[in-house]
């Protein structure tokens, strides 16, 4: 493997040094010491080129187109504090991304594993050179792409006259028996799965001691190839969102987790999107929160996977669903780039995703709103699948702006809508429990509820009137709804509580202005004085010097003892001669007896 590393010019470079020195035939330029076809050029085998350089992202896009065919491998390092742009690396065209600051081991480990990936290439491109044919069934015609466990390849389905995706496991878990029966049990629920937007497995099987898998896809773009071209817009997200989501469901009606949710697993082919394969085929351990294991596919993982003895359910996958749905509409990620203790104890028990500082996604709210819900930490406070397929597929109806007959997979849920809303409660941990302990799963009881068709056929007539009458029922039901809350209010406060509280005892109160009027009320805080509307309170009379006087009401509730005291003293007294000698204004002219 050649490592060429390009830095920033006449600038010391920590990561180009430490490759220097564990790699003493890695060669070091500075940017724009020599072209791009210059470099490639000098490359006869296969390579990983290394930026660690401010322009490093724009770059990497160039490096990309260049190297077409060649086995090259992109890697950037970012400066601290750039970790932001680390979704705009892979978007760029880069393999892996690492952002700063990291343990020295963690870039070692990461070359390494870009030097097996390398290797895999090398060899995968040998069998495409020989049109190697699996089992004299499927001819591979093209490399498409390399990860850490599998290459993939174009191939030729000789008995159906088909282009699939064919996906070579790599010999190391072949050669286990665990994974073998762990792959087999797990792949044949695969074979059973029908949903459209989930890619099915055709066959698997053993060749040459490779593992392979024959899925019905042909050439394909992940998210991130999807994310170069072009800005995903609120539309075409809820998209996303609603045929993932119906893959997750019948994923989950075989009693197993995805557990793997990332953009290179989520496809774009024929302008549909598809999600592919069980990540939980491969056996990974826990993730390890103080190294390098598992990572940077952490950047997807739910918080409960960095705690011991977590309990994983399908909303573990919710919650990577919701992240890659945030990720479309920011193009940020927090967790990308970063090792797996960067900030993990805010990881597990913030939550880290919103849309206070920057939402692209104002036009809509209900989307931003559902992806926040989406990556909750708290795995029992996410929302169920039913539930969020009836969300993104409302929202794709009213996005779209036609109507609900000219979306693909509307039918299917308008024949099923009662189905589908009374069985929501289905994925709740109580009805329907996926647990995952030492590669096990454990799928509990299923519970039904019943439910009525009427409110799924009213629903359905709702959805498929035009946008704009649509608009217009909800704007008429809104005014209708404040003009009966307002109607409500006025009658409960002029029949209902003037009503209550113009009973009681009649009393005498004097206002302030010296008017005193003889009233029925409860309201003693409220009431006024019926000539001069000023506020009012109960009369008292001086039995010295026969004045008449109001006395003043409780201020505040929140008085100290000292300030209660004082002020009971003061209403003892009259406000004129000060004497303790008072007693209520009487009725008709007559006292009647204190209430003490």
């Amino acid at each position: 493997m050649i490592i060429l590393v390009i830095k920033e010019a006449d600038v010391e470079c920590s990561c180009a040094e430490q490759i220097s020195k564990e790699y003493p035939d890695s060669s070091i330029f500075r940017y724009k010491q020599y072209s791009d076809q210059e470099l490639l050029g000098a490359v006869n085998g296969p390579a990983l080129i290394v930026l660690n350089h401010k322009m490093a992202i724009p770059h990497a896009k160039l490096l990309r187109a260049a190297s077409s065919e060649m086995l090259v491998r992109i890697m950037i390092v970012l400066e601290e504090g750039f970790g932001v742009h680390a979704v705009n690396s892979r978007i760029a065209g880069a393999d892996i991304c690492l952002a700063m600051p990291f343990e020295p081991s963690i870039l070692l480990r990461a070359i390494e594993d870009e030097g097996s990936t390398l290797r895999r290439m090398s060899e995968a491109m040998e069998l495409v050179k020989s049109q190697a044919c699996i089992n004299r069934r499927y001819t591979l015609t093209r490399m498409l792409g390399a990860g850490r466990h599998a290459v993939v390849f174009l191939a030729q389905d000789l008995k159906a006259n088909t282009t699939i995706t064919i996906k070579l496991l790599r010999k190391s878990l072949t050669s286990s028996p665990e994974f073998m029966e762990e792959f087999q049990a797990i792949a044949e629920k695969y074979k059973l799965i029908t949903a459209p937007s989930m890619v099915t497995l055709l066959d698997y099987g053993s060749w040459n001691g490779y593992t392979y898998m024959a899925m019905n896809l042909g050439k394909a773009e992940n998210l991130y190839e999807v994310m170069s071209k072009r800005k995903l817009e609120a539309p075409e997200i809820a998209r996303i969102g609603l045929a993932v989501t119906r893959a997750l469901i019948a994923i989950k009606k075989q009693g197993v987790l995805h557990f793997d949710i990332k953009p290179e697993n989520i496809l774009c082919y024929k302008e549909q999107y598809y999600l592919t394969e069980f990540g939980s085929m491969i056996p990974f351990n826990k993730p390890d929160s103080a190294g390098y294991y598992y990572w940077p596919d952490s950047a997807y993982t739910c918080p409960e996977s960095f705690i011991d003895d977590a309990a994983f359910t399908i909303r573990s996958d919710v919650y990577s669903l919701g992240l890659i749905l945030y990720v479309l509409a920011r193009r940020e990620n927090p967790f990308a780039g970063h090792p797996c203790s960067w900030e993990l104890s805010s990881r597990v028990s913030e939550n880290m995703v919103n849309f206070l500082e920057e939402n692209p996604l104002e036009s809509c709210p209900p989307l931003a709103i559902t992806i926040e819900a989406m990556t909750l930490c708290r795995h029992d406070a996410r929302p169920r699948l039913r539930d969020l397929e009836i969300i993104f597929y409302q929202l794709v109806v009213m996005l779209a702006g036609k109507p609900s007959t000219e979306i693909q997979g509307v039918s299917a849920l308008q024949t099923s809508r009662a189905t589908t809303i009374s069985s929501a409660a289905a994925d709740s941990e109580q009805n329907q429990t996926v647990s995952v302990s030492a590669g096990t799963l454990k799928l509990g009881p299923k519970k039904y509820i019943k439910g009525s068709s009427s409110s799924g056929s009213s629903l359905a007539v709702f959805d498929s009137l035009p946008l704009k009458k649509r608009l217009l029922l909800v704007v008429m039901g809104l005014v209708l709804l404040a003009s009966l809350s307002y109607a409500g209010y006025w009658y409960g406060r002029r029949s209902v509580i003037r009503t209550h509280y113009e009973q009681g005892p009649l009393q005498v109160f004097t206002c302030y202005n010296g008017h005193t009027e003889a009233l029925r009320t409860l309201d003693l805080r409220n009431v006024r004085c019926p000539k001069c509307s000023e506020e009012t309170s109960p009369s008292f009379t001086c039995n010295k010097c026969h004045k008449v006087f109001g006395l003043t009401l409780w201020p505040r509730r929140d008085m100290t003892d000292k300030e209660c005291a004082d002020f009971e003293e003061k209403q003892a007294k009259c406000p004129f001669c000060k004497s303790k000698d008072i007693s209520p204004t009487s009725l008709q002219g007559q006292k009647i007896d204190s209430a003490e």
